[in-house]
């Protein structure tokens, strides 16, 4: 075996040990972290429905707040039992290290009783003078005093491992104790949370169970958000297919430009910028066949002239530039930053029944995230501001970005604090989210494009 790999295994052996110790603790600290943020989640639910008491009745809005707030209950008391299993698992270790160090203690003090016993014979000092005194030469003589030395070292270094040992033990079962504390907090925490919840779903059920006495005119407000967010989608499709058309146009003459720079064509001389783009074409091909033709003198003949020339490539969906933004918008995908500060997500993207009248089924195009009143919506990413537009049926705007050929949608907006053109930075506010006083809510709906298909939001946002 090489010196490497034997040096190799040797640090294997030496850190293999604190791998799963470091495992644990990782693991223990990940779900405090996803505790003390599922606790935040319940407390904004609870501002957001602040108005809302047990003895009030739930609006249809507040409604999808509420559940959703018992969702999260849910899975924090599911993130407690792991922890109070994972603290289950960490006591019985920290059990059987107690044991071990104390046995370990027993056989230190009981080997050091023996030193004490060996030096109380020898503790005659004449006897360990004779005992130098009788070697055979001076080199016995001197192994003979070193051994001495040993022994007397030996014997406090056993002291000094008996004591480190014992304050070892010490801290271990402190450690242990804290455990124990904590596990016995955690349970109540549990236990004080499935009250709640219990309490909570309960309210929600009477609270269901009121709305469908009021069943038609429930229905009545459902076919009317619907049509207004199909009129919504409407809009949202046809300003993405103009900026796609825009965006083909502008990568074609890009295109067509570049080709006509290639075969000597000069822009302003040769051509305009108001020169439509089939008109350029032909002008790059009548130019590239003039180049073509074989010079009878033979100066001037160039390798342009013996190949057949390409035809310009003019079917691009994106230039450069907005093809490089489009890659890094994919690259962060699952880390986009959410479009509100602080926010519960109140319903999700695609087919779903409605929380009150389950017989119907609603499509959410987007995400809906509840937040506070007078709370702002953010850019997920950098981009620009193509459109500005008026959700129909109400006097509130929705803004639109571009990032190469994804789109996001920010409506239900009050007040717009971007125009169209704006380069926008990632976090950037667009605008205030409307907070509709009488359900006291206030909710942001969030799309996301890739060219006409729209996306679940979710999986892109960083969780």
């Amino acid at each position: 075996m090489s010196r490497c790999v034997f040096r190799f295994f040797l640090l294997l052996m030496v850190f293999w040990p604190l791998a799963p110790q470091a495992q644990q603790k990782d693991k223990k600290e990940l779900l405090q972290q996803q505790r003390a943020k599922l606790m935040d989640e319940i407390q904004l639910a609870n501002r957001i429905l602040r108005d809302t008491r047990n003895d009030q009745k739930l609006t249809a809005g507040q409604i999808q707040t509420f559940a959703q707030k018992i969702r999260i209950r849910e899975q924090l008391i599911r993130n407690i039992r792991k922890e109070i299993e994972l603290i289950d698992k960490e006591v019985v270790k920290q059990e059987a290290e107690i044991q071990q160090l104390e046995a370990q203690i027993e056989a230190l003090k009981a080997e050091y009783a023996k030193l004490i016993q060996n030096a109380y014979r020898s503790r005659n000092k004449s006897s360990k003078l004779l005992y130098v005194m009788a070697s055979e030469d001076f080199t016995q003589a001197m192994r003979r005093v070193q051994y001495l030395r040993k022994y007397s070292a030996h014997r406090k270094d056993q002291v000094l491992r008996i004591t480190t040992k014992q304050s070892e033990l010490e801290q271990r079962v402190a450690d242990l104790q804290k455990q124990k504390l904590e596990k016995e907090r955690l349970r109540g925490v549990n236990e004080n949370e499935k009250q709640s919840l219990v309490s909570e779903k309960t309210t929600l059920d009477q609270a269901v169970v009121a709305l469908r006495g009021q069943e038609k005119d429930l229905l009545k407000s459902i076919d009317q958000k619907k049509r207004e967010a199909q009129k919504l989608d409407q809009q949202i499709e046809k300003i993405i297919a103009a900026e796609m058309r825009r965006a083909r146009e502008e990568a074609e003459r890009k295109a067509l430009e570049k080709s006509a720079s290639e075969v000597g064509l000069v822009k302003g001389k040769d051509y305009q910028s108001k020169t439509k783009n089939k008109d350029l074409a032909n002008l790059i091909e009548k130019k590239r066949k003039e180049l073509s033709k074989p010079d009878p003198s033979g100066i001037g003949q160039t390798a342009a002239n013996t190949d057949a020339p390409p035809k310009p490539a003019v079917s691009y969906s994106l230039t450069p530039e907005a093809q490089l933004i489009s890659n890094n918008f994919v690259a962060n995908k699952s880390k986009l930053p959410w479009p509100v500060e602080r926010g519960v997500m109140v319903r999700d993207f695609g087919a779903q029944r409605h929380h009150v009248a389950t017989q119907v089924e609603i499509f959410n195009s987007g995400i809906d995230i509840a937040t506070e009143k007078g709370a702002l919506a953010r850019a997920v990413f950098e981009g620009e501001v193509t459109s500005v537009i008026g959700i129909p049926g109400s006097a509130l705007k929705a803004v639109i970005l571009k990032h190469g050929n994804y789109f996001t949608v920010y409506s239900n907006l009050i007040a717009v604090d971007v125009k169209v053109g704006d380069k926008i930075a990632v976090k950037q506010p667009v605008g205030e989210i409307y907070t509709n006083e009488e359900q006291n809510e206030s909710i942001l709906h969030f799309q996301l494009w890739k060219d006409m298909d729209k996306l679940d939001p979710k999986t892109w946002l960083v969780k």
